[in-house]
């Protein structure tokens, strides 16, 4: 299970009750474009995704939740005035980890509320 933390603003993963990944910094969704709480799981993976809407390279995608999932981002993670479109991003060390973890399946449990959204 993949779990994000929106209120902290952290994600880590845990199999059988223990952790696997430890909490790390993300970015989620800003304001008018809340990340979605509740259980998801992937729903597919690619190394590197085109996204249609905002014209970029989502690295190390791992979609869960319509156009929602996890990537990598190359902009400043830990500015908390600046949020996704509702993504998980992720910094690039991170977005490896979890990618090379997550599998089509693996449960994602999203939790909380990002300050100001």
């Amino acid at each position: 299970t993949i779990c994000v933390d929106l209120t902290h603003q952290t994600v880590w993963a845990m199999r059988s009750g223990k952790v696997v990944l430890k909490p790390t910094v993300t970015r989620t969704g800003m304001p008018g474009f809340a990340t979605p709480t509740g259980v998801y799981s992937v729903q597919n993976k690619a190394l590197k995704e085109w996204s249609n809407p905002y014209e970029v390279w989502l690295p190390y995608w791992q979609r869960f939740n319509g156009g929602i999932g996890f990537h990598e981002t190359t902009t400043y993670i830990h500015t908390k005035s600046i949020g996704s479109h509702g993504c998980v991003n992720l910094l690039p060390s991170d977005a490896r980890a979890f990618y090379n973890l997550g599998k089509v399946g693996t449960r994602v449990y999203v939790f909380g509320r990002r300050p100001g959204t």
